[in-house]
């Protein structure tokens, strides 16, 4: 069995019980993800990838440090990639799971433990990071992780020198999937054809106007800044919370945003005490 395997009924029993320190939200959206999985819409073909529509500081990370947990029994490889945009954002999910100057998980710290998600006494998943300038560091080891982190530069470079098992990836979580358009991440999500797909962002429209793929589509009537009516394609997602319905939480998750106007950052997020840029 796998880590996830075996803990699977674990967490999804806290969560229902209500026995965790997660907000309703997240509770509501890794219920909507097993519920999915349960119809067999995620294992289905053609495929069908699962959406979550929540933006920044809306706890969104640790809905998807939850999601291999919740679907393990669909998976058909061991490990779960997290597949961010770029360093950034990698790093962002990286800080979820603090290690000692060592590189020793102290799971004490981490918020699985700490909201009552998995007992103490257990040890936590282990975790790769895919980092470029530290890649022979962990080359002989990421087969044997359960978690692998990494963005999307990076990863495609590994897929297209066949570095990674296709066979080994259960679950692929794919953060700010409004890009997942994009031709590269199409050759990854392709790459691993046999993995389940969850998205996750807070982006409901493209630019562009691509839509993403293996996801369902619904016609929905705007109005431009005119007044005139606007026929748009919108994604269905399988749940969806908004900034605004997180800043009406108590306590809120959101710890500081800052817009800056006339620069191409559009969030500051405040993070132990320092402000971590998330550009578009």
């Amino acid at each position: 069995m796998t880590y996830f395997t075996t803990h699977h009924n674990l967490v999804l029993s806290r969560i229902v019980a209500q026995e965790t320190g997660l907000y309703a939200h997240q509770r509501d959206a890794l219920l909507a993800l097993y519920q999915k999985a349960l119809r067999g819409e995620m294992t289905q073909t053609p495929r069908q990838a699962a959406l979550i529509l929540a933006g920044v500081g809306t706890g969104k990370t640790l809905i998807q440090t939850l999601t291999p947990f919740i679907l393990a029994p669909w998976m058909t490889g061991q490990q779960v990639l997290f597949l961010s945009d770029n360093c950034t954002l990698r790093d962002r999910t990286l800080r979820e799971f603090p290690t000692d100057p060592q590189g020793r998980p102290q799971h004490n710290h981490w918020l699985l433990y700490q909201l009552n998600l998995l007992p103490i006494r257990l040890p936590p998943p282990t975790i790769v990071a895919l980092d470029a300038s530290n890649f022979n560091s962990y080359a002989y080891t990421m087969h044997n992780a359960d978690i692998l982190i990494g963005n999307r530069q990076f990863v495609i470079n590994l897929v297209n020198r066949g570095d990674l098992n296709p066979q080994n990836l259960g679950l692929l979580i794919i953060d700010e999937a409004h890009y997942s358009a994009a031709p590269s991440y199409r050759t990854i999500t392709q790459y691993f054809q046999n993995a389940l797909l969850t998205y996750f962002t807070g982006s409901k429209f493209r630019s562009d106007s691509q839509p993403l793929p293996h996801i369902q589509y619904q016609q929905v009537h705007h109005q431009d800044p005119q007044g005139n009516p606007l026929l748009r394609y919108t994604p269905l997602a399988d749940h969806e919370f908004s900034l605004q319905q997180a800043w009406q939480l108590h306590p809120t998750p959101i710890k500081k945003l800052t817009l800056q106007e006339a620069t191409s950052q559009a969030f500051l997020i405040e993070e132990d005490g320092q402000e971590v840029a998330y550009t578009p």
